[in-house]
């Protein structure tokens, strides 16, 4: 998890230098495949949508319910990954002890702009 963290870190930093940015997460297109390809291809200018059929939205569902699974038996691994990783995933909007919240990134608006 820390080159996770890294990346994101180095990624948020790097939006204050770049002029034409648009972020897009797994987990926004996996929330709404739609309105995020949609997003996608305005941003890009593409003349025509992006097809969604093929994204599916409960890709992560077995991972996220093992994770649960090993924090409810108390699994020393996890335990110490959530404490170790939780508060640098707030910062990125993610929380370790509920994977079913959406994150929105600190630097970007619910469009996926990069806030000013």
């Amino acid at each position: 998890m820390d080159n996770w963290f890294t990346a994101h870190g180095i990624a948020r930093d790097d939006l204050a230098h770049l002029h034409s940015v648009h972020v897009v997460s797994y987990e926004w297109l996996l929330a709404d495949p739609q309105e995020t390809l949609a997003s996608v291809a305005q941003f890009l200018r593409l003349p025509g949508e992006l097809d969604p059929s093929a994204i599916k939205p409960d890709t992560s569902a077995p991972y996220q319910q093992q994770w649960h699974e090993l924090l409810d038996a108390g699994k020393r691994g996890a335990t110490r990954a959530r404490e170790r990783f939780g508060p640098s995933a707030q910062t990125f909007g993610y929380d370790l002890d509920d994977l079913q919240v959406i994150p929105r990134h600190p630097l970007v608006d619910d469009t996926g702009a990069r806030l000013e």
